[in-house]
């Protein structure tokens, strides 16, 4: 199973407790890969007029975009 059909059954709520507990483990560690990359822009853009909005959405987006990451692990 990928990860993003886990991540359709965790919506659905059809996921087994560990499936649950693996999912928010991932969405966990998503968050907080955006919010570093969030700081890393805002350090490089200085004192750029951006929201913190915008700022939080470029590194999510350049992540996604440019980023392999083994979200198609087997869940047993």
């Amino acid at each position: 199973m990928t990860f993003r059909e886990l991540l359709d059954k965790y919506r659905a709520g059809q996921a087994s407790e560990e499936e649950r507990a693996l999912v928010e483990a991932e969405l966990e560690k998503s968050e907080a890969i955006a919010d570093y990359l969030a700081e890393q822009v805002e350090d490089a853009l200085g004192a750029a007029e951006l929201p913190l909005a915008a700022i939080k959405a470029l590194p999510c987006l350049i992540f996604h975009l440019h980023t392999a990451l083994p979200f198609s692990a087997v869940v047993v």
